[in-house]
């Protein structure tokens, strides 16, 4: 800080002088320093078009020799650009800009290279001054130059940049404050020193010695947002500064502008976002490029997902979007594809099949042809044509938001700006229109106009000569601050250098200055850390660091009442010794309040009404009409792994939210095979068929084979599987059929004999005495009639559980501990034995359809069978009915607790059953939100 501002001298010296204008480099600049003047000078009013930006001076005062031609529009480079790849795509001319074999794919060059057509000019002149031999690049550059010459001639076009025009000044005088900071300066900087006359320049003045501004260097980006904004605190209350005449100043806006936007919403801090967003970065202007992803994507799911899910278009049809996308989820609609020379559309195909899904298909049929018209447009005004057809058909703008409605109406302006150079130049169009304007937006910037006032929160340089009682500057880091203009920049560094022979001008420092001049009121102040959003960084060379990643919370924290209130609760007991911090946020003050209205109900009222309500629930989901308890295998499972787990699970009915449509779903593979074993094992029923292979051929004759075939085709039939589903397992069928033949084989050798009893037996038993019932579904249910005995046998499309029973089978000592079994066998024992007629199954095991093993459970003619298939050298001992029985003593005692909790709504977990590993690798950890100390003591 300056004892006198030079602006502001010049100013108060030339203010009075209606020819005097004054030049700076942003129009932020130019516009704060105007209502500043007002302020600090004699005058009260002043015209704000004396107050000009550097590229609004260019353009109006640096006027071109070709008074009968127009300046090219920068949508006309754009649109040169992709006539060029696209003549070069057709047969190639280019060797090194765009290596030969990318030459049909080289979209992605037009944006590099319609950058760098306005420094060609610069290029060629410096490059015939070389007077060296042209290699690869140059020769491809000279190319690209006379045709864009050519191009500029054709259409009576000339480029600013190739121009050397005279200054007009128009009676009028110029101060132009600090040229040493714009990037094209040194272009006019001798037309300017030629019109002394009408210009003076106003340099930054000669360093005085006076030291550099310092910079607080902390250990993280977050720590050195929450100081910031307790800066902005002691500066508004303490400093009384108002909150409009302090700026945050910042480098990197995508990674740090969220969290600064939060961290002053969290200390009541009136700001204003000042940074700008391309039109496509935007939810409303994103449109056109959701809609070109859509059709250049077969209508991808996610591609309609996520054009559909923008909340910020408006659209009209809210219902049939929900019905569309929760349709497209379950059938699998992930892609349409190509098969035997037909393209299939997988939306098409699937929703015909559904006459339930109406309304849906009409509606994606409307969107499917309204996108591919808007997109397959040949013209700008056909696109716009088009558009107006899409909106009135899928968009309700009589509710859309203000937002969307500015950015969708600044969309439409710029393709009005298309449309007019269209009908201006006819002969010159874009290969691709639609895909040139979407393309067109990534470039147009928008900033929403806003009538709050607050801290302005400003991209670096913008600023910088702007006037502000504080300026703050955050990331203040090396790499972040540095500022280097490359004249040539597309061209390796060698080689520019070499033909222009002087170095890029570093002008790190003189942005540091000039925002420590105009910080008027406070010291600029400075912050970096050490670890940021994006990685590792350090303190600008160009500031004195004070380093403060050593220094205590207290100190990091002081004056904020969040870290206050958090180590008052913190206390404990102590702290009602301590004073509560004195100053709390509006939010803080609403938890408060909030907590306060919880506890003034009493906690026995609320209880009671909570478990009331729950107890309802699961009465209603887990009872039955006679008021009995329902209980499965799979409740008791949930339960004692968690019975919060099973509360959530059975009774809340949370579940993770997958949004995205998949190929096939995890376990589709082998819920088919399960399938079709079990289509196999019915068919086997129905034709009175014992289970059977020819040992000899180790292969199933033809009548037993073609039973397989016809359960395989139902299988893969089945409702329940999506077209795509179908149209796969179609393409795999000879594969798949040769893997589930050799599964039924080996089933075949385990069972040989055997009668199929029972298939999908729902099983229901009403217990004596008791206020609950068991259910359960028996899987397939076989009998040797060689040892007249029964199998239960359990398909399993993946593992088999564990433990089956209690360690090892033993007889059980009294009062022996053992762990809680899986519940499946006992439940569908104790549900057989309880039938009318009772079976006695003594027999039981799992059969894994994919492996195509057996893992027996319990009787000897089950294990003897495994074991002489599997022909082990040390095979498992059988397990007989009595060395089963503590583990179904075991299983009755847990039905008999399982009843009592539910009825009692004890859902308590205990540290024994439910530790870390069983709750680290729960669903609904993050709602349980149980806590453990790990490697801690306390």
């Amino acid at each position: 800080m300056i004892s006198e501002n030079i602006i502001e001298k010049t100013l108060k010296e030339n203010i009075r002088n209606p020819d005097a204008y004054f030049v700076f480099a942003t129009q932020t600049a130019a516009d704060l320093w105007a209502d500043r003047i007002t302020e600090t000078s004699e005058v009260h009013a002043v015209a704000t078009e004396r107050f000009i930006a550097w590229d609004t001076f260019k353009g109006e005062s640096i006027r071109s020799r070709h008074q009968d031609k127009k300046a090219v529009p920068s949508a006309m480079r754009a649109i040169f650009t992709s006539q060029l790849i696209a003549e070069n795509a057709a047969a190639p001319f280019l060797k090194s800009c765009i290596a030969p074999e990318y030459a049909k794919t080289a979209s992605g060059f037009a944006d590099w290279i319609s950058s760098f057509l306005p420094g060609l000019s610069l290029w060629k002149k410096y490059f015939d001054l070389s007077k060296s031999a042209p290699d690869s690049e140059d020769k491809d550059l000279l190319v690209i130059y006379e045709k864009y010459r050519a191009f500029l001639e054709k259409h009576s076009l000339f480029d600013p940049a190739w121009e050397t025009p005279p200054f007009s000044a128009d009676g009028k005088h110029y101060f132009i404050f600090f040229p040493e900071i714009l990037s094209d300066y040194a272009e006019y900087k001798k037309i300017l020193e030629d019109a002394k006359s009408d210009i003076t320049v106003i340099h930054l003045p000669e360093k005085d010695g006076s030291p550099s501004p310092s910079v607080d260097f902390f250990p993280n980006a977050r720590t050195e947002i929450r100081n910031i904004a307790l800066r902005l605190r002691s500066l508004h209350d303490n400093s009384k500064i108002g909150w409009q005449n302090i700026a945050v100043h910042v480098p990197d806006m995508e990674s740090y502008g969220a969290y600064i936007d939060r961290e002053l919403e969290l200390f009541q801090i009136p700001h204003v976002m000042r940074s700008a967003k391309a039109l496509s970065a935007t939810g409303a202007g994103n449109f056109f490029s959701q809609a070109k992803q859509c059709v250049s994507d077969g209508f991808s799911f996610s591609s309609v997902k996520k054009l559909l899910l923008n909340t910020e278009l408006p659209w009209k049809d809210g219902e049939s979007i929900r019905q569309l996308i929760s349709f497209g989820k379950a059938n699998n609609c992930i892609c349409s594809f190509s098969y035997d020379g037909k393209n299939i559309d997988v939306w098409n195909e699937s929703l015909r099949r559904n006459s339930s899904e109406k309304r849906a298909e009409d509606f994606y049929v409307s969107l499917h042809e309204k996108l591919t018209r808007l997109t397959g447009a040949q013209t700008f005004s056909e696109i716009r044509e088009r558009y107006f057809d899409f909106r009135e058909t899928f968009f309700d703008m009589e509710n859309c938001p203000e937002k969307s409605d500015r950015i969708i109406s600044r969309c439409i302006s710029e393709l009005s700006a298309l449309i007019d150079l269209e009908q201006e130049f006819p002969d010159c169009r874009a290969p691709d229109c639609f895909s040139f304007f979407t393309k067109y937006l990534d470039g147009k910037a928008y900033l929403a106009q806003t009538e709050e006032r607050g801290v302005q929160i400003l991209p670096y340089k913008m600023g910088a000569c702007a006037p502000f009682a504080c300026h703050i500057i955050a990331d203040a880091s090396q790499s972040a601050l540095s500022v280097v203009y490359k004249e040539l920049s597309f061209l390796r560094d060698d080689k520019r250098k070499r033909i222009l022979n002087r170095e890029d001008a570093n002008v790190t420092e003189d942005f540091l200055r000039l925002y420590a001049m105009n910080s008027y009121s406070q010291p600029v102040y400075c912050t970096a850390s050490a670890k940021t959003f994006t990685g590792y960084a350090q303190a600008s060379s160009y500031l004195i660091e004070n380093n403060r990643t050593k220094e205590s919370a207290e100190e990091l924290h002081a004056g904020d009442f969040y870290f206050a209130e958090k180590k008052w609760f913190a206390g404990g007991v102590d702290s009602k010794n301590s004073p509560f911090p004195e100053k709390i946020s509006i939010s803080q003050k609403k938890s408060e309040a909030r907590w306060e209205e919880c506890q003034d109900k009493g906690n026995e009222s609320r209880n009671s009404g909570g478990t009331a309500v729950l107890s309802q629930k699961i009465q209603k989901i887990h009872f039955t009409e006679s008021g009995k308890i329902r209980i499965s295998e799979t409740n008791l499972k949930r339960f004692y792994q968690c019975p919060r787990f099973w509360l959530q699970k059975t009774v809340s009915g949370l579940e993770q939210q997958n949004n995205e449509a998949e190929l096939m779903d995890y376990f589709a593979m082998g819920n088919l095979y399960h399938k079709i074993l079990e289509l196999y094992c019915t068919e086997l029923k129905k034709k009175n068929l014992p289970v059977h292979y020819e040992a000899e051929k180790n292969a199933l004759n033809d009548n037993y084979r073609q039973i397989l075939l016809q359960s395989i085709d139902n299988a893969i039939q089945i409702e329940k599987n999506s077209f795509l589903a179908k149209e796969l397992l179609k393409t795999t069928k000879t594969a798949l059929s040769a893997e589930i033949e050799k599964t039924v084989i080996k089933f075949s050798q385990i069972f040989e004999g055997c009668i199929v009893y029972e298939m999908e037996k729902e099983c229901f038993y009403e217990i004596p005495g008791k206020n609950y019932v068991c259910t359960g579904r028996i899987d397939c249910l076989l009998y040797d009639d060689s040892a007249a005995e029964f199998i239960l046998v359990d398909f399993k499309t993946s593992s088999v559980p564990q433990p089956l029973y209690y360690g090892n089978p033993h007889e059980p000592e009294e009062n022996e501990e053992f762990e809680l079994p899986d519940f499946q066998m006992p439940m569908y024992l104790y549900l057989l034995e309880n039938q009318n007629p009772p079976v006695e199954a003594e027999n039981c095991g799992f059969f894994s359809v994919k492996a195509g093993e057996c893992t027996p459970v319990t009787g000897k003619t089950l294990f003897e069978r495994v074991n002489a298939v599997s022909k082990k050298k040390n095979p498992p001992e059988s397990v007989t009915k009595e060395q089963f029985a503590p583990t179904m003593q075991k299983f009755k005692e847990c039905m008999e607790l399982y009843a009592q909790k539910i009825t009692e709504t004890d859902f308590s977990v205990t540290n024994e059953n439910q530790d870390f590993n069983t709750c680290n690798r729960c669903d609904f950890r993050a709602v349980c939100r149980r806590v453990f100390n790990i490697s801690r003591q306390d």
